[in-house]
Parts: structure tokens; sequence; C-alpha cells
């Protein structure tokens, strides 16, 4: 092996996989929910833009762990708390099912959070504040369109 050779990190794979497979589940999920609905009503604007917000939360966080970014593993916990939010909102309809997306950005994020060797309240407090953010903008967008 040459001493150019850069390392690859186990840690970052494992984090990359979880975190694409949960963006591949999500859309799965997103676009089966979203032909059952058309079926029966228009969907547009909501709940279509949630699914679309919650594709490119899912998209976002697998791109920018897939490129081993330092910021990766903050993302990560902002977009699982934002997921949680929109769960919490939806629970009674389609939130149940992203739970397997949320638990796979978990852990990944837990991966994240290993492999930098970082504080766990640290990105509890990210995710909190992902959850917050998401539901003040789901009811503020739901206020408006009342």
């Amino acid at each position: 092996m040459s001493g150019n050779t850069e390392r690859v990190n186990l840690w970052a794979v494992v984090a990359a996989v979880l975190v694409a497979l949960a963006a591949l589940i999500c859309l799965d999920i997103t676009l089966n929910i979203w032909i059952t609905l058309e079926r029966h009503q228009s969907i547009w604007p909501f709940p279509a833009l949630y699914l679309c917000e919650v594709v490119v939360l899912t998209a976002g966080a697998a791109v920018v762990t897939g490129l081993n970014k330092p910021v990766a593993a903050t993302l990560t916990w902002i977009a699982t708390g934002a997921l949680l939010g929109f769960i919490a909102l939806a629970l009674m309809s389609i939130g149940s099912y992203y739970l397997p997306v949320v638990l796979l950005m978990a852990l990944a994020g837990i991966v994240h959070m290993y492999q930098n060797n970082r504080s766990f309240t640290r990105f509890v407090s990210w995710s909190a504040g992902g959850a917050a953010a998401q539901i003040a903008l789901m009811l503020g967008i739901l206020s408006l369109f009342a």
C-alpha cells in the first residue's frame, strides 16, 4: 500500500450507508403515499409540500454524509429532529410510516457522534431544534391556509 493512499474511515462509510438507506426508504414511502392519496384527492399544496420536504431533508443529509463533510453530523441530527416533528404532527395519519427513516437517521447520527468523539447532548440539542423548527413551520403554514 503506498503512502499516498487515503485511508477509508469505516465509520464514515457506515454513516453514509445508513443515511442513504434512510433516504431511499423515505423516497419509497413518500411515493407510495403520494400515489395512494392522489387517486382520491388533490394533495397540492398539502400534504405534497410536506412530502417533498421529508424527501429533501433525507436526500440532503445523504449527500452531505456521502461527501463526508464535517457538517454532516449536525445536518443529520437536524434532519432527524425535523422528521420527528413531522411524525409528531402527522402521527394519526402518515407519520408513523416514517419511523424507520428516523431510526436509521438517528443511528447514523450516533455513528457520526462516535466517529467525531462528540457529546450526545450537543446532537440531541440540534435534533430538538430541528423538531421545533419543523413543528413551527408546519403550524405556521397551516395557519396561513386555514
